[in-house]
């Protein structure tokens, strides 16, 4: 991910402007990954948390991650339930 590329060389002001992007271009994807991506990140930018910039990114991107990870969960939970109603109705015809 850019993201992370741009933190390992020192520009988390960088980082941050993909990240916004990224963000903004993907608010409703939710996949396994990507909250674990971005708590990986958020944990990458911590050492610039003094920065506004950075500062107000962690707080989007944390935010973030906690939205996709209960909406994924969501799915999922509905997702099997659904599967093993069909399952049901399959068996009982």
């Amino acid at each position: 991910m850019l993201c992370f590329a741009r933190v390992a060389q020192g520009e988390p002001e960088e980082a941050c402007a993909v990240v916004g992007q990224v963000l903004d271009a993907t608010s409703a994807l939710a996949s396994v990954p990507v909250p674990r991506q971005l708590t990986d990140l958020a944990g990458a930018l911590t050492p610039y948390r003094e920065q506004p910039k950075v500062a107000a990114q962690l707080a989007r991107i944390r935010d973030s991650a906690r939205q996709r990870s209960w909406l994924v969960t969501w799915i999922g939970d509905h997702t099997s339930s659904r599967s093993s109603t069909e399952g049901d109705e399959d068996n009982r015809g």
